[in-house]
């Protein structure tokens, strides 16, 4: 805020918002296009993301997932390179912006078991590669500098707060405890909303060419398809889980990997369809691209005139503005 005083200082919280989001999507097309060589795939994944309900609200809101966004791809980015080519620098790089992003947001630290079960996934000789201490050690050490931005944050909040109010979020005994306390028919409630939710961002044409991405990719794009299961899995565990006033912002990292599914199912559809059936896909995409801002902005009115408002929904206010829908 200081280095530039004559700025509005909330129109430039949300600018940076702004910024991170656009940078997440083009981290986006770029890892989906690296592995699907698809330049239609990579574009219809990043629109439909991009145009999707909650990542469109918290690129234009003084939030910190946007960012966290980007540098959860950026990550992912940075491995697949270290994996495509076996250059260590990209490996550190990698650990370095997670460490970042864990730093931003401790949500990002799902990317480590999610890690776990990619390695899982991909198969033994990976998995060895990755055990050997010339491969683990500098990583870690990059992903500790990343992540002692957090650290020392934590050093200072603990002048003011207790230790356990402090850590209680940090390794999970929060939400452990909540998890303990939630009766079963809640979780149904919370799969529930979490597939409205996911049907809501990408529409039927985007839930259909996720599925048939996850059905199908395993046996084209085995490497992507790995990661792509394992983060998704991973991250729409935890938003289903974690029940709090605003879950479905817990949910947006989910629908990165979603998109990403899209992308391989996109690919593999347009490859086996002929010339005119990939013609309507086509036009199905852009259609299903064009109208989601329209039925975004449609749908707030038509839920008050039903008498429904965010407070009724359980949807808490966000930021200092007027908002609702």
């Amino acid at each position: 805020m200081n280095v530039l005083p004559r700025l509005n200082s909330l129109w430039l919280v949300n600018f940076v918002s702004a910024f991170f989001a656009a940078a997440a999507l083009a981290a986006l097309f770029w890892l989906c296009y690296a592995n699907t060589q698809s330049r239609l795939a990579s574009a219809y994944t990043t629109l439909a993301l991009g145009v999707s309900h909650t990542f469109w609200f918290h690129a234009t809101t003084p939030e910190v997932y946007s960012l966290f966004a980007f540098l959860l791809l950026l990550t992912l980015i940075l491995i697949d390179c270290y994996l495509q080519t076996g250059n260590t620098r990209a490996l550190i790089g990698g650990a370095f912006a997670l460490g970042l992003g864990a730093a931003n947001h401790l949500l990002a630290l799902l990317a480590l078991p999610a890690f776990v079960l990619y390695f899982w996934l991909i198969g033994k000789d990976r998995r060895i590669e990755w055990l050997k201490p010339r491969v683990l050690i500098p990583a870690a050490l990059a992903f500790v500098v990343g992540f002692s931005l957090y650290l020392i944050q934590l050093a200072r909040m603990l002048r003011t707060f207790s230790l356990e109010t402090v850590m209680g979020p940090a390794i999970g005994t929060t939400f452990l405890r909540g998890l303990l306390e939630t009766p079963p028919r809640l979780f149904l409630i919370s799969i529930i909303s979490y597939l409205g939710y996911l049907f809501f961002q990408f529409g039927p044409l985007g839930i259909a060419l996720g599925i048939y991405g996850v059905w199908k990719g395993r046996k084209i794009h085995i490497s992507f398809w790995s990661l792509t299961i394992a983060f998704f899995a991973v991250y729409a565990s935890f938003g289903i889980l974690y029940r709090v006033s605003d879950q479905f912002a817990f949910f947006l990292g989910s629908y990165l990997f979603w998109a990403m599914a899209i992308a391989i199912g996109t690919t593999r559809a347009t490859a086996q369809l002929s010339k005119q059936p990939r013609r309507w896909m086509m036009g199905g995409i852009a259609v299903s691209v064009l109208l989601a801002p329209f039925l975004y902005g449609t749908i707030p009115g038509l839920a008050h005139s039903l008498g429904t408002t965010d407070q009724t929904m359980g949807i808490p206010q966000i930021g200092t503005g007027v908002r609702d829908g």
